[in-house]
């Protein structure tokens, strides 16, 4: 069980075998062309309060999060039909708490 805020909702689940695994990754993607990419390992202990996966900016909301082997093509396609392609590895690992980085250029009124 993990204590929610009341503005707080899950959005994804994934299962996974190990959560030690230094060669699996989670990649995050958010409606304002933000992606992170963070090793598995980093969420192996996880308490009753959960823990911050991605830390979010204003009028932000995760749109996908993937669980991948490091070595994985990234897509990110916004409403307006901008489409974008490159390798995990583009993405260098960050930490639990990091915003990421633009993963997408935005026009005025798009999101992914």
């Amino acid at each position: 069980v993990i204590e929610l805020d009341q503005d707080e909702v899950i959005s994804t689940m994934i299962a996974v075998k190990d959560l030690d695994s230094e060669e699996d990754f989670l990649v995050f993607v958010t409606k304002k062309g933000l992606i992170k990419r963070s090793a598995l390992s980093n969420f192996n202990r996880i308490n009753r309060n959960g823990k911050i996966a991605i830390k979010f900016r204003d009028d932000d909301e995760l749109i996908a999060v993937r669980l991948t082997d490091g070595e994985k093509h990234i897509l990110i396609g916004t409403a307006q039909a901008s489409l974008i392609r490159f390798k995990e590895t583009d993405v260098r690992a960050m930490s639990r708490i990091a915003a990421g980085v633009k993963g997408i250029r935005l026009r005025d009124g798009d999101e992914v």
